[in-house]
């Protein structure tokens, strides 16, 4: 089978994540990346063996490119992508697709224009714990939902805010936008689409322009409650991000440090398991809170390609949780319960 051809445009912080992850897929190939900044561009290419681009146009126009990965700054990825479906290109885009939900609805309406395929990086829907609890609650082992809780308690320093696009509020640095999202997205996978919200988020310890800590209240249109917290301030080091669901049959919490391990799984009729050091699944890298899910979104999109189906986390499913965040944001405020808007 012939490789099909990537690109990676932004050579920062998660791209080493989807180049690595490509040199691991048989039937995918790094042809090409692009920045802004020649010598990150140039740096990165030779520790991957491929060409740079200095400007994007310049990797549109590259006919060996099927797929082209952008990791840049949220508030280019609506832009950046537009243009690439335009060129020709499909697109697997980091999280969140899009700031606002006037540009989260023109990269839809252009992915079904230009007939080109787009995913959106929300890899934790891959994690293998987070896809059997999917497929328990599919399957009716947790009976009616009651409740869903989303916790990350995750260390960044002030170094991480500056001179970068993370301490900007307009650039989606904030706490909900640029870490919840993930965990908002699953909550919203497992427990349905949500209501309404009620959201505080403030700035602790640090002296930067966007929130690091919120917490949430959340009610979903199925008759489930639930909450969120999230902090980016857990000195020394990250310690939690999990996924608590409690059903009328069954409660399981998904945990550690980046869902990679099952901290209580109780369901009724099933054989109690020793979860401490369960090896019936394999663990997802435990030092990182990424996981192994770039892996899984680049042959998601393979498999779409190839097959020509829409991909799992394509811009209908990322637009639920997207929902979410801007209704949080506004809740804290205007301090005070909001709908989920359309």
């Amino acid at each position: 089978m012939e490789k099909i051809g990537f690109g990676i445009i932004g050579c920062g912080h998660i791209a080493p994540y989807h180049a690595k992850a490509l040199s691991e897929i048989n039937n995918a190939r790094l042809i090409a990346v692009s920045d802004i900044i020649p010598n990150r561009a140039k740096q990165f290419a030779k520790l991957y063996s491929t060409r740079h681009y200095c400007r994007n146009e310049s990797i549109f126009e590259d006919k060996e490119i099927d797929v082209l990965n952008i990791c840049t700054p949220s508030n280019t990825h609506a832009d950046i992508a537009i243009n690439a479906m335009r060129a020709g290109k499909h697109v697997i885009i980091e999280k969140p697709m899009a700031l606002t939900l006037a540009d989260v609805n023109r990269l839809i309406s252009t992915s079904l224009l230009t007939n080109r395929k787009m995913s959106i990086v929300l890899q934790n829907r891959f994690n293998p714990f987070i896809s059997e609890l999917h497929s328990l609650i599919e399957n009716q082992k947790l009976g009616k939902l009651l409740i869903g809780n989303a916790t990350i308690r995750w260390f960044r320093p002030q170094k991480y805010y500056e001179n970068s696009w993370h301490g900007i509020k307009d650039m989606g640095g904030d706490i909900v936008m640029n870490q919840l999202i993930h965990y908002i997205d699953l909550l919203v996978w497992l427990l349905g689409k949500v209501e309404k919200v009620f959201c505080y988020s403030t700035t602790f310890l640090y002296d930067i322009a966007v929130n690091n800590t919120a917490l949430a209240l959340i009610w979903f249109k199925n008759g489930s409650i639930g909450s969120i917290e999230g902090s980016t301030i857990t000195y020394p080091s990250n310690i939690e991000g999990s996924i608590t669901v409690l059903g009328e049959l069954g409660s399981i919490k998904i945990g550690g440090i980046g869902l990679n391990q099952y901290d209580f799984r109780n369901i009724k009729g099933e054989i109690k398991k020793e979860i401490k050091n369960n090896q019936d699944i394999d663990r997802t890298n435990q030092i990182s809170v990424y996981g192994k899910g770039h892996f899984s979104i680049i042959l998601d999109m393979i498999n779409s390609i190839i097959n020509d189906k829409e991909p799992s986390t394509n811009g209908y499913e990322a637009k639920e949780s997207i929902k979410v965040c801007l209704s949080m944001i506004e809740s804290s405020i205007r301090k005070k319960p909001v709908k989920i808007m359309n």
